[in-house]
């Protein structure tokens, strides 16, 4: 036949026309044959070109056909060129796939019913109104753990409730929760559902109030024995250290009084009462009758204290110091870190292990005093000392302060 492709032998699509024998095969056909360096299917001719066909085209389209179909019940007829559009947009026995991306192929009539009950249709949760996902999803995990799901009390109260709301329920209200006694602080062993607690509480009420007789008693002898040791505490703080702001260092500058090379003055002090064990040195650098200038060194240092089992560790903080600025009364203030100390390893001296903590350097100008025929006392003393969480140490190691007195 003319209309059929001698290749695929089905009703020519794009007929094209052949130069070598004239014959018309399908435009997708002849072009697979050319693209293999092939021969004609027909003449066997090897050197041929093709043309598309238009006229051809124009009378296969115009042909009257039936739905392919038929034989299931379509009765749709038309012309061929429409055949295309209703295959795929109304024979309600064609062949569709299902839209929400799941393997299933049914016929057109049948496709809508298998949707709306595809596993993989969306869905939103129907209790929380804010999980969307597909059904199988939604109905076989999101619902077993679903906050706003209600499910039955697991010890069997008949009562229902939401799952976010089930723990405070059992702890709460449910009567047939085991809980202790109400007077388990004092003693009372027995544990019961809370439904016959308060049968429990009437009958033993006696052995109830014997047992909190016996703990008020010895919660009050606890109490007048940490009164005592807090006594005992506060008296051996006031005559074993000073606290941080009665510190103070005197050091002897001038003319009649040259300080000696490497002298350490140093004593110690805590923090506050109940804080970390500190000491203060002030070192004096080398220096002779004749130099003109001295430097001191104050320096904190962490030690092992009383109180360090109850503090926190590490040490974050800085130590204020202030001391007067030449014979003028203006006071001047700075401030050092002690040691950072992640663990409280100390050596025989008591001093933390880990290194110093960071020093001002003082310069003095012992010119003035030498002039003058007179000596000068520099006085240190602690303000206070500030606990902080900043990582301030770094700081305070990198950049060294110098205070210069004139």
């Amino acid at each position: 036949m003319e209309w059929e492709c001698p290749i695929c032998l089905l009703v020519l699509r794009e007929p094209c026309l052949v130069s070598c024998c004239g014959r018309n095969f399908c435009r997708a056909c002849i072009a697979v044959v050319q693209d293999k360096g092939e021969k004609c299917p027909i003449c066997r001719f090897i050197a041929f070109t093709s043309m598309h066909n238009k006229g051809l085209e124009r009378i296969l389209q115009s042909l009257l056909v039936k739905c392919e179909s038929e034989r299931l019940g379509c009765a749709w007829s038309g012309e061929l060129r429409t055949l295309d559009r209703h295959l795929e947009a109304v024979c309600l026995y064609a062949d569709v796939r299902c839209k929400h991306g799941c393997p299933t192929i049914a016929k057109r009539m049948d496709i809508a019913e298998h949707e709306n009950k595809c596993g993989r249709r969306p869905l939103s949760c129907c209790y929380c109104q804010s999980y969307n996902s597909t059904y199988d999803d939604v109905v076989s995990a999101h619902h077993l753990v679903c906050p706003s799901v209600r499910v039955p009390c697991p010890n069997g109260c008949n009562a229902v409730q939401e799952r976010q709301h089930l723990k405070q329920h059992i702890d709460n209200v449910c009567p047939n929760s085991v809980v202790e006694c109400d007077f388990s602080y004092c003693g009372c062993r027995v544990k019961t559902t809370r439904r016959e607690l308060p049968a429990h509480l009437n009958t033993d009420l006696p052995f109830h109030m014997s047992m909190l007789s016996k703990s008020h008693a010895q919660l009050l002898l606890e109490v007048q024995q940490l009164k005592l040791k807090n006594y005992a505490m506060m008296s051996y703080l006031k005559t074993s250290l000073p606290l941080a702001q009665d510190v103070r260092i005197s050091v002897e500058i001038g003319y009649q009084k040259p300080l000696v090379p490497g002298k350490l003055l140093q004593k110690n002090f805590y923090s506050d009462i109940g804080g970390y064990k500190m000491q203060l040195q002030i070192l004096c650098s080398t220096s002779d009758h004749l130099s003109k200038y001295i430097r001191l060194y104050p320096r904190v240092y962490l030690m092992k204290g009383e109180f360090d089992e109850f503090l926190s560790w590490p040490f974050e903080g800085e130590v204020t110091m202030s001391t007067p600025l030449s014979c003028d009364k203006m006071h001047i203030y700075f401030s050092v870190a002690p040691q950072k100390c992640k663990t409280r390893v100390l050596n025989e001296k008591g001093i933390a292990e880990e290194g110093v903590g960071s020093a001002a350097d003082i310069i003095v100008d012992v010119e003035r005093f030498r002039e003058g025929n007179r000596d000068y006392r520099a006085v240190f003393k602690v303000e206070n000392v500030k606990k902080s969480t900043n990582n301030w140490m770094l700081k305070q190691l990198r950049q060294r302060r110098t205070l210069v007195y004139t």
